[in-house]
């Protein structure tokens, strides 16, 4: 309703009151009394006027509001979609997972323009792989990480680890490089690997470990979709010929996210070529995964076959070969592999000293170098004048000698504490076996004669025991050295003598000859037969 109609209604109803009013009254109401009414109609009518423009202020204002309110709510609702899609106003689950297969999020856009950095980030890099080396089988994983140091620096640290179906290797690996993501990088590249069997080895078979230390250089070089890289310097270790040695890739990429590499190895003095590939998937996660494959072959029949993948993790999604030349550089010793379980690596035994050459002829005296000339000698500088003695001080008066003080009382000695127990004496223990006789080794030379010691008295002759059987000769040993002689002990007490036996019966005496001239003396007789032995005496 209008206040033009509102105003009327009042107005007609304030008339009706009127006129009621003025019948009932008899018009005894006053002119006066009626403009008072017809004020105060007035005045409620104004009120309720403003009132209405009020209320229509107050609900523009409201539908303001709610649509301030309106667009808050589709911009957070918009926000909330792009961090995920599922919370987006009609979302298809269905539709968004066969789009998301038909269109993977994995970015692929051009490298950004502009100064980047040596390393866009923190980033991380792991890697597992199996397959055959040198014929044998062989697992391994390994691990990078890379840190920007400055806008054109990064170090970057690398290690390896692994083993086969008989032997364990493992390795650690350092990069500090310059590097311009759209042009290449340089660097300092030092690295340690070691190989050990683990199987049980004879006494003077081979040695069981192999090492490899590398210190070199390391670059690459970028161009468009190729890349140029490699590491090189000088190697050495166990088993291991010292020298130079060198990894080198040529890569390209056919896509931003497959790399094809070919390269060539030397180390250990050997040639060998290496085939690579790498392929990142096309998945929505906030890392990266990607399968690659190594073939090696070379010289000393060094070879290697591995497969396996990598994850990646780093600030965002990126296509392979950003990765590569934004983030973390090549991991080299996943290269060395191969050359760190190969077999040659094991040091045989020591073969025998050969014998000594003949010495060579004395070369001839060379011929003596002329004598250099004299340097001219320098000029004797003026002695300085001699300073004038002083005069001796006056010898002080000697002062009096202290008196000696009284020596102190010597303290009394403290009592002397008990002896303690002896404890009781452990029992002794059992003798062990003897050990089996070592070979005998080569006579030493006799050592000096000791002194002889003192005859000690002679003791009582025991009786004699009946004589054993004898024996079989056994065979003779071997004479060990000889020792030094040690003093001679003493002699002991010599037992009684037994009695002596009965003599035998004496042979008949020859008839005397003439008297005569002496002549030659004649034979001897036989000797008679020699009585039976008589029994041993008490001892």
């Amino acid at each position: 309703m209008g206040k033009s109609s509102l105003k009327m209604v009042l107005m007609g109803a304030a008339a009706s009151w009127i006129v009621a009013g003025s019948a009932s009254a008899q018009g005894t109401t006053a002119d006066s009394d009626l403009r008072d009414v017809v004020d105060r109609l007035q005045h409620q009518v104004e009120r309720l006027e403003a009132d209405t423009i009020e209320a229509r202020q107050q609900a523009a204002a409201a539908r303001q509001d709610a649509a301030a309110a309106n667009a808050r709510v589709a911009e957070l609702q918009n926000q909330l979609a792009a961090r995920n899609p599922a919370l987006a106003p009609g979302y298809d689950a269905t539709k968004a997972a066969a789009s998301a297969y038909a269109h993977p999020v994995v970015a692929s856009g051009p490298m950004p323009a502009g100064d980047l950095p040596a390393v866009s980030g923190l980033n991380f890099k792991l890697e597992g792989s199996a397959g055959v080396v040198d014929g044998h089988a062989t697992v391994s994983a390994g691990q990078s990480i890379a840190a920007p140091l400055a806008h054109r620096f990064g170090l970057q640290i690398d290690a390896m680890e692994g083993f086969g179906d008989r032997n364990v290797y493992g390795g650690g690996a350092a990069q500090l490089f310059w590097r311009d993501p759209h042009q290449g990088l340089i660097g300092l590249y030092g690295s340690y690997t070691m190989d050990e069997r683990f199987v049980d080895q004879t006494v003077g078979g081979p040695a069981s470990l192999r090492t490899i230390g590398r210190l070199g250089v390391t670059g690459a070089l970028y161009r468009g979709p190729f890349t140029l890289e490699g590491v090189a310097g000088w190697e050495g270790g166990q088993g291991l010929s010292s020298g130079g040695f060198d990894s080198v890739d040529l890569a390209y990429y056919p896509t931003d996210n497959l790399k094809l590499s070919v390269g060539h190895r030397y180390s250990d003095h050997a040639n060998g070529a290496a085939l690579g590939g790498e392929y990142l998937l096309p998945i929505d996660a906030p890392f990266g995964l990607s399968l690659f494959t190594a073939l090696e072959y070379g010289e000393k029949h060094t070879s290697a076959a591995m497969f396996g993948a990598r994850l990646y993790f780093g600030p965002e999604q990126k296509s392979l070969i950003r990765r590569h030349r934004e983030d973390d550089p090549n991991n080299w010793l996943t290269q060395d592999i191969a050359l760190a379980v190969h077999p040659q690596g094991l040091i045989g035994p020591v073969g025998p000293t050969g014998a000594t050459g003949a010495t060579g002829a004395t070369g001839g005296t060379g011929s003596t170098g002329a004598t250099g000339s004299t340097g001219a000698a320098g000029s004797t500088g003026a002695t300085g004048a001699t300073g004038g003695t002083g005069s001796t001080g006056a010898t002080g008066a000697t002062g009096p000698a202290g008196a000696t003080g009284s020596t102190g009382a010597t303290g009394s000695t403290g009592d002397t504490g008990p002896t303690g127990a002896t404890g009781p004496s452990g029992a002794t223990g059992s003798t062990g076996a003897t050990g089996s006789t070592g070979d005998t080794g080569p006579t030493g030379a006799t050592g000096p004669v000791g002194p002889t010691g003192s005859t000690g008295a002679t003791g009582s002759t025991g009786d004699t025991g009946p004589t054993g059987a004898t024996g079989p000769t056994g065979a003779t040993g071997a004479t060990g050295s000889t020792g030094d002689t040690g003093p001679t002990g003493a002699t002991g007490a010599t037992g009684d003598t037994g009695p002596t036996g009965a003599t035998g019966v004496t042979g008949p005496e020859g008839a005397p000859g003439v008297t005569g001239a002496t002549g030659d003396t004649g034979p001897t007789g036989a000797t008679g037969a020699t009585g039976p032995t008589g029994s041993p005496g008490a001892t």
